[in-house]
């Protein structure tokens, strides 16, 4: 039984397996199986972190080190041609595309150095004119110089392409420990450790971003994100502003912070029901979402919730879960304070939110969709959400929005077949 989820490739996949197991074992059994998987997932997953991490550190200053030296070129616009006789060094212009921050992983196309022939047959005629005239003048060494570069060049895209495979590894492993986590009863021991590896996987994810930026040059503008909302017909499409939207993103963690957003439950389009929400919710899969409550005065808050719902009596989900709130103009969020683990709660009866010895939550939702509460809570140390600070408010609307899945993007998009190929590859 404990081979069924051994040495899993990918984390649907897992995910999958799990749910087998859980069919098909007691709660004992499949708790001592997810943990020695969940401390061999973890062991192999540290050091890779650390490798990718210092290939990294390595590869920022490798080109900060050419820009400063005036040897590095942006790989965003062609080099300018070299004025020889015979051969011109170019780059190829592919554009890089910005990285996508999810649960999926997500490897930047290569710029591949390339010699472009220029004596074409119209001018051969002119160069070898030109190379009689002028042979005792033409550097003996130019083709030397020309030849050596291309192992240098193949080198480099050999170590960057080694670095982004373990960094694609990373994220897929993350994905893995985290539904791991999600199926493993309170243990602080180990969960002190999963979250040691959320830090240094955040670190990580912070460092490949600033290695993108800073590998195609200052002179690349980053516009600021916004996501696009899917999968709804109403307009306005969200009880949030522009803004606020903006705001809650650089909150996220990072591989979701370039992710459009999905439409899973509206109260204004589904019906006000607690039971149509957690159905939605259970059927989408989705293990990353953004739960959003509008009161009748207007204020809105919420949680990030990093894990997939599902029906439960007791807590479950991960230290990545955060509360917010855009009360008084402003935003502010929340995020674990490793008190305890009181992260989510969803059943037929309520939606609740972290909690505390003194049994407040710091987000619940009635099963009526009619009535919440908010309080300050051990879980995530939070002030009270709403405004005024008043515990308990009306609710105006609920929404709840996952994310596009990069496959999904390229679907919409109706990207070329080698884009979608490439995509499904990943």
């Amino acid at each position: 039984m404990v081979s069924i989820i051994k040495q899993t490739e990918d984390a649907q996949t897992l995910q999958e397996k799990l749910d087998l197991l859980a069919s098909n074992s007691r709660f004992e059994e499949r708790e001592k199986i997810v943990r020695e998987e969940l401390i061999r997932e973890m062991e192999a997953l540290e050091p890779k972190l650390n490798e990718c991490l210092e290939s990294l550190h390595q590869e920022i200053g490798r080109i900060i080190s050419e820009k400063t030296l005036g040897i590095y070129k942006d790989e965003e616009e062609p080099a300018k041609e070299e004025e020889t006789n015979t051969v011109v060094v170019t780059q190829d212009t592919t554009p890089v595309p910005q990285q996508q921050e999810d649960s999926s992983a997500n490897v930047i196309d290569k710029v591949q150095p390339t010699i472009t022939e220029t004596n074409t047959s119209n001018e051969s005629d002119n160069v070898v004119a030109v190379e009689e005239e002028s042979a005792e003048q033409l550097p003996e060494t130019k083709s030397e110089n020309i030849v050596n570069t291309e192992p240098q060049k193949d080198k480099k895209n050999e170590r960057r392409e080694k670095m982004e495979e373990l960094f694609k590894f990373c994220i897929e492993s993350k994905k893995k420990l985290s539904i791991l986590a999600t199926w493993l009863s309170d243990e602080s021991q180990i969960f002190e450790r999963i979250n040691t590896i959320n830090e240094l996987f955040q670190n990580l994810a912070r460092q490949y971003q600033k290695y993108e930026t800073i590998k195609v040059g200052h002179k690349a503008k980053a516009q600021e994100f916004e996501p696009l909302l899917l999968d709804t017909t109403r307009s306005p499409s969200s009880a949030t502003t522009s803004l606020q939207r903006k705001r809650l993103l650089h909150a996220l963690p990072i591989m979701l912070q370039k992710r459009n957003w999905k439409l899973l439950y509206s109260s204004h389009e589904h019906g006000i029901s607690l039971g149509t929400c957690l159905r939605k919710a259970i059927q989408s899969n989705a293990n990353s979402s953004i739960l959003f409550v509008e009161t009748i005065k207007g204020c809105v808050f919420g949680a990030f919730l990093c894990s997939e719902w599902k029906m439960s009596q007791r807590y479950y989900g991960s230290g990545e879960n955060f509360l917010f709130t855009f009360r008084d103009n402003g935003f502010e969020y929340y995020t674990w304070t490793k008190r305890n683990r009181f992260f989510l709660i969803s059943n037929e009866t309520l939606i609740s939110i972290g909690g505390g010895e003194n049994g407040m939550p710091g987000l619940k939702i009635d099963r009526d969709f009619e009535y919440g509460i908010t309080c300050t809570c051990e879980t995530f140390g939070n002030r009270i959400l709403n405004e005024d600070d008043q515990e308990e408010f009306q609710i105006l609307s609920v929404e709840l929005w996952a994310f596009e899945e990069e496959k999904e993007r390229i679907t919409r998009e109706g990207a070329t077949v080698q884009e979608i190929l490439k995509a499904f590859q990943q």
